[in-house]
């Protein structure tokens, strides 16, 4: 049987769906690749969205780790092992030196009562993202209080 002579109209139809002329047409009168379009329109705004998720994620879990170290700090006087308040102030700017070199500590008592502030720049945090980085000013403050037992 020679192709395109035959007697059954669906094997025509099939010829006719795979010519050149057929297919050009085809291709001219749909727009199926208008989704395409969109979609790479839309694909840059979510991956700013997906990167900025992301970096909030670094910066609140720098702050959770921040204030684990002023509690750390704050039982670790409360029970004696340090001996002054600056003591206290380099242990937690050593604990966080990990995370950020320019981490500032303060260790303060009074009525009994032991208070730690560290202060870190939230872009410390956020790695290499860059997407709050540009702030600049965005600092992360937590404090923590205990009862000194000594």
């Amino acid at each position: 049987m020679i192709l395109g002579t035959t007697s059954n109209p669906t094997d025509r139809q099939a010829v006719q769906r795979l010519s050149p002329l057929s297919i050009l047409r085809r291709f001219r009168r749909k727009d199926d690749g208008a989704v395409t379009v969109e979609a790479v329109l839309w694909v840059p705004f979510f991956l700013l969205l997906m990167f900025a998720i992301a970096e909030l994620s670094l910066i609140f879990h720098g702050q959770a780790r921040a204030l684990q170290v002023a509690q750390e700090t704050n039982r670790a006087y409360s029970v004696g092992r340090f001996a002054a308040t600056s003591d206290a102030e380099v242990w937690a700017e050593f604990a966080m030196s990990k995370f950020s070199p320019r981490t500032q500590a303060a260790t303060t008592v009074s009525d009994y009562i032991v208070t730690t502030v560290i202060t870190v720049p939230a872009g410390d945090f956020a790695g290499n993202l860059g997407i709050f980085g540009t702030i600049g000013d965005l600092t992360i403050r937590v404090e923590a209080q205990r009862v000194v037992e000594f």
